[in-house]
């Protein structure tokens, strides 16, 4: 038997207007992202992704999305995802952040980013109050105090 390999995309959803939306569900990325596979390589494009193509995650607030798709079509899906350039009537670009074999590499990966990107907040924040507080958030993330998301 004939194990399957798939690649796993961490992506962010950057749109122009950097407004929170709460109602994108996981459908509405796939399609979105299909429909931008078919219009980019057509019906050979679409018969790729279809068995292997899947959400696996999505984070409404920090616009994080973890796909995954076989890794004989992950640069199909990739080229296609570049063109993408408005999601509900909104502009916006898909970035990926990393490409990995495991969702566990991407959730690792995804825990250096956000201390990264709470280390930039920290620097622009103004209020001294809030940078200490934010300050201590990096702190207890990289000691541990914070519950691993990989159930280590």
């Amino acid at each position: 038997m004939v194990r399957l390999k798939h690649r796993y995309l961490l992506c962010e959803l950057v749109f122009a207007d950097d407004k929170v939306d709460t109602s994108i569900k996981r459908s509405e990325i796939s399609s979105v992202i299909k429909d931008a596979v078919g219009h980019t390589h057509g019906d050979y494009g679409i018969a790729c992704i279809l068995g292997s193509f899947q959400v696996k995650y999505f984070n409404v607030h920090t616009r994080t999305v973890l796909l995954r798709i076989s890794r004989d079509h992950y640069e199909v899906l990739w080229s296609s995802m570049t063109l993408v350039s408005s999601f509900k009537k909104r502009e916006c670009f898909f970035r990926v952040l990393h490409l990995a074999g495991t969702i566990r590499s991407c959730q690792k990966h995804l825990l250096r980013f956000n201390l990264e990107q709470l280390g930039q907040l920290a620097a622009a924040t103004q209020n001294i109050a809030e940078r200490r507080k934010i300050e201590q958030m990096i702190l207890d993330l990289s000691i541990g105090k914070v519950k691993d998301v990989t159930g280590n």
